[in-house]
């Protein structure tokens, strides 16, 4: 219910004057209530306004109009979630080496302290016991490991950062409702984004990495797939399948998601002891599908699970912020061919912001990585080429698996 006279522009979007932008958020000699001193919320509202400004004349499309395409995201053999022995440490010199838990939260002192607090409303059973590690719950580490793991190179924060496509395409589906007609038609945002993790190692993880696995699809149900590579032993009768005699194994791409999970069916069973998922799908191979580099041949094999002709390729170090999938409709608008027919370009590329948090080496890295993907990447789109290698660029699936894949061997 909107009060009359209250204004409710958010206070941070109002324009100031550069003398007051210097001395407040630059210098920071004025006290400003609408500004946030945190300096990654800071950067996160700079990168957005620096997007909206670079727009270019094409205009967004509507919400109804979206080409379907697939985030696809390489695994070999990254940390999924943090588990509690990773925060506390292993071995019998954990005692003598500062815990990653007790890092993290001298780092991110500010969000461990709102998380506790959440925490304390939302679970009336939550135990605040500060830094004392020891005095939580193992209900509580599944919390802290997911938080832990949102601040850490994990696959865990890859794939929600990744997942936040779908609610901006319902928030934009909202604001198109009143400029176009076929607005009562039913719209599924499910049937326009696909995340697919392409995990090459799924077929021997440990019980552990399995379950997280598991838990990760159950967090993110609705467009969550993953694809991976399954054999089994040859056979006398693999000669009638006309198999090389050398070749020792059947190869095999296979998909799971939220449908082969147990729930409400009868007699499930999980294909190992370590409850290894059934796969919904499966494609045999003509042989083994890692032929050269493992990183570009790990997602192609998985190309005939991908939804749409546009594929995002991303990396599993990586995250995405709310912010960032609201310009969605502006980057698949590039895609739209002026001719009339068919899609251009062939590769949209996204600049990377690199971080670093362990000193002047990592920041030499850093910027080592940001010079290759985004300065030269761009000095060479005047030459009308690029060196795609996997993050976070956008493509043209069809043309690309003629140049023989989605990443590195293009």
């Amino acid at each position: 219910k909107l009060e009359v006279g209250v204004e409710r522009f958010p206070g941070v979007l109002k324009g100031v004057s550069a003398g007051e932008r210097c001395l407040s958020r630059d210098l920071g000699l004025l006290q400003e209530d609408n500004f946030t001193r945190n300096l990654e919320v800071q950067w996160r509202l700079r990168a957005l306004g620096q997007g909206l400004a670079r727009l270019e004349a094409r205009q967004k499309m509507l919400s109804l109009f979206l080409p379907t395409f697939t985030v696809m995201i390489p695994h070999f053999g990254e940390t999924i979630l943090l588990s509690k022995q990773d925060l506390l440490g292993k071995g019998p010199d954990a005692s003598q080496v500062v815990p990653l838990m007790s890092w993290l939260q001298k780092r991110y002192n500010e969000d461990f302290v709102v998380f506790c607090e959440r925490a304390l409303k939302q679970y009336p059973r939550w135990r605040n016991c500060g830094t004392k590690w020891a005095d939580y719950e193992d209900t509580q580490w599944r919390k802290i490991s997911v938080w832990a793991s949102m601040r850490s190179q994990t696959l865990w924060r890859t794939v929600q950062g990744m997942m936040l496509y779908l609610p901006a395409i319902e928030r934009h589906h909202d604001m198109d409702k009143h400029r176009s007609a076929d607005s009562e038609l039913v719209f599924d945002p499910e049937e326009m984004f696909t995340c697919m993790v392409t995990m090459q190692q799924y077929r021997f993880f440990d019980k552990e990495q399995l379950s997280h696995t598991e838990r990760m699809i159950r967090k993110f149900p609705r467009c969550l797939q993953i694809a991976f590579i399954d054999y089994k032993s040859a056979s006398d009768a693999s000669a009638e399948d006309n198999l090389h005699p050398r070749q020792k194994r059947h190869y095999y791409s296979c998909l799971i998601d939220s449908s082969c999970l147990p729930g409400e069916k009868q007699n499930f069973q999980y294909v190992s002891a370590e409850k290894r998922i059934r796969p919904r799908l499966v494609i045999e191979l003509p042989g083994f599908p890692i032929l050269g580099d493992g990183k570009s041949d790990n997602q192609n094999h998985a190309l005939p699970f991908s939804r749409g002709v546009i594929i995002q390729a991303i990396d599993a170090n990586q995250g995405a912020y709310f912010e960032q999938m609201l310009l969605l409709p502006c980057a698949l608008a590039e895609f739209r061919s002026t001719k009339g027919q068919g899609v251009e370009p062939l590769i949209l590329g996204f600049p990377e912001h690199i971080t670093s948090d362990i000193g002047s080496v990592g920041d030499m890295a850093a910027g080592a990585e940001t010079a290759f993907g985004t300065v030269l990447q761009r000095a060479y789109a005047w030459l009308g080429a690029r060196m795609h290698y996997g993050h976070p660029d956008m493509m043209n699936k069809l043309y690309l698996m003629r140049q023989g894949g989605v990443s590195k061997a293009t």
